[in-house]
């Protein structure tokens, strides 16, 4: 078991993660072989397991082992919206909201060190609004092939 290991403080690109981290994503089946990671955070100060936060170019991946489920996989197509609540202190971490078709949200902190917060939000708003974009007008493509 990783478990572990101290975390760092700042988000992490995909590209920049270091074996641990890529060992305890294979491990816990986090992700698929053709995920591509976009950005990593980390809220637990020893034990990684207390909190992993990073998104894919399909989903969202929430893991704590402090909360009733562990895992929390958001597929894109789940997400009706994006927000951002920011910090208004340098040592307390931002949150990215996200609110799903379920009508339930999620809240993921997101570190204010080194503008992270801003970093880690406009980048899944951005990736989040292009799959939505490509589902919806594939879904217009379906729709109006069949009215043919």
């Amino acid at each position: 078991m990783i478990g572990s290991f101290t975390t760092e403080t700042t988000i992490l690109s995909g590209n920049e993660l270091s074996q641990n981290y890529i060992d305890f994503i294979e491990e816990n089946q986090l992700v698929e072989p053709t995920d591509h990671i976009h950005y990593w955070y980390s809220d637990a100060a020893f034990d990684i397991e207390e909190g992993v936060y990073f998104f894919t170019d399909e989903k969202v991946v929430v893991f704590s082992n402090l909360l009733e489920e562990p895992v929390i996989i958001i597929p894109y197509e789940q997400i009706v919206e994006v927000d951002f609540q920011k910090s208004e202190s340098d040592w307390v971490d931002s949150y990215v909201i996200l609110s799903l078709e379920d009508y339930s949200t999620i809240s993921i902190p997101v570190t204010v060190e080194e503008g992270g917060d801003h970093i880690f939000f406009n980048d899944l708003r951005k990736t989040w609004g292009a799959k939505v974009q490509i589902i919806n007008d594939l879904s217009q493509y379906e729709l109006e092939g069949s009215l043919n």
